[in-house]
C-alpha cells in the first residue's frame, strides 16, 4: 500500500511538472528577458533551478565579485531565500540560488541535472567575468545537492578544478543526511500530520525498492559530504530540537572533518524548527555570518556597498 501511494504522488508530481521540467533550460543569453528589478536589486531567472541576483550598481560594471551560492531547502518560496541572499548583497557579494524541487529530491537523475546547470553557470561566470571567490551556503536538503557537486567535480577535476579551487567557505544550515530524507521530505509538502507519516512511509518503502535508481545514490552523497575534500573552513549551524536536522548527523560530518584536518566552526541553537534558525535568532545568526566570513582572506577585502548592522537587514 505505501508503494503505491509512494508511486501515485511520483506520478502526479511528474505529470505536474512535466511542462516545466520539458524547458528546464533557459540559455544564457535569454537571462535578460526573464530579469525583475525590485529595491535596487536585480533577479535573473537563469533556469528552473537558477537565478543570479546582483545589486543594480553591479550589474554591468565588469567587477570580479564574490560569488554566494545558495542551496536552498525543498520547497523553499523565493522571498524567504531572497533574504538570505540580501545578507550577502549587502556585503558585496552577488548571489547565485540554487532550487532543488520535489522532483527531483525524489529522482537523482534530477537532482543531478540541477547541480550540472549550476556547474556550467559557474563555468559560464568564470570566462567571462573571471575567477572570483565562491561562498557555499547550503540548507537542509541543499547539503545533499551539494555533495552531488563535490562527486561531479571530483570526477571532472580537468574541467572543474578552478571551481573548486574557488570556493574559500561553506556554511551548513540544518543540514539533512539520508536518514532525515523521508521525514522530511513529509514535512516539507505538507502540515498535515496524517499525510507527513503517510509521505514518510511510502517514501521509506520507496526508497528499499528503488536501491539501485535512488537510494545508492543518497547514500553516495552523503560518504562525499562526510568525507568533503575541501580545503576552506566551514560553519555548521543547527539546532538541538531539530528531528530532521539532527544534531547528531551534524556533528558526526563535524567530527569526520576535523579528524581530516579541516577548520570546522559551529554553533548549536538552543529551539528552532527545522531550517528555521534565522528567524528565530535573527541577530546571532548574521553575527556568526559575519564573523566567518571576516575570518576568511578571501572575502575579507570585499568592499561592502553599504555598509549596514546585522540588525538593519
Amino acid at each position: 500500500m505505501f508503494l503505491k501511494l509512494g508511486c501515485s504522488f511520483l506520478r502526479e508530481a511528474s505529470r505536474s511538472n512535466r511542462k516545466t521540467l520539458t524547458n528546464a533550460f533557459v540559455p544564457l543569453m535569454l537571462v535578460r528577458n526573464l530579469s525583475t528589478q525590485t529595491n535596487n536589486v536585480t533577479n535573473r531567472v537563469i533556469t528552473r533551478n537558477l537565478e543570479l541576483r546582483q545589486r543594480v550598481d553591479d550589474c554591468d560594471d565588469g567587477g570580479q565579485r564574490p560569488l554566494a551560492c545558495l542551496f536552498s531547502w525543498l520547497m523553499a518560496k523565493r522571498q524567504h531565500l531572497h533574504r538570505y541572499g540580501d545578507f550577502y548583497l549587502q556585503q558585496g557579494f552577488d548571489v547565485l540560488n540554487v532550487q532543488i524541487h520535489v522532483d527531483q529530491a525524489v529522482l537523482p537523475a534530477r537532482a543531478q541535472s540541477c547541480v550540472q546547470q549550476a556547474l556550467d553557470y559557474l563555468s559560464h561566470r568564470a570566462v567571462t567575468v573571471g575567477p572570483t571567490p565562491l561562498l557555499v551556503h547550503a540548507f537542509s536538503i541543499g547539503a545533499y545537492l551539494y555533495g552531488e557537486m563535490l562527486i561531479k567535480m571530483a570526477a571532472e577535476s580537468d574541467r572543474y578544478g578552478d571551481i573548486v579551487s574557488s570556493v574559500g567557505g561553506e556554511i551548513f544550515d540544518s543540514g539533512v543526511d539520508f536518514e532525515g530524507i523521508p521525514t522530511g521530505f513529509g514535512k516539507a509538502v505538507t502540515n498535515n500530520r496524517r499525510l507527513q507519516k503517510l509521505l514518510r512511509a511510502s517514501l521509506e518503502q520507496y526508497l528499499k525498492v528503488t536501491y539501485e535508481h535512488t537510494t545508492k545514490y543518497y547514500l553516495r552523497s552523503s560518504a562525499m559530504f562526510h568525507n568533503n575534500y575541501m580545503k576552506c573552513p566551514s560553519l555548521v549551524m543547527y539546532s538541538l530540537t531539530d528531528a530532521i536536522g539532527s544534531q547528531e548527523g551534524n556533528e558526526r560530518a563535524m567530527r569526520r572533518w576535523r579528524a581530516l584536518g579541516r577548520e570546522v566552526y559551529s554553533h548549536a541553537f538552543e529551539n528552532a524548527p527545522h531550517v528555521s534558525l534565522m528567524w528565530r535568532y535573527p541577530a546571532e545568526y548574521k553575527r556568526l555570518q559575519q564573523e566567518f566570513i571576516d575570518r576568511i582572506p578571501a572575502f575579507r577585502s570585499v568592499e561592502s556597498p553599504v555598509k549596514v548592522s546585522a540588525r538593519a537587514l
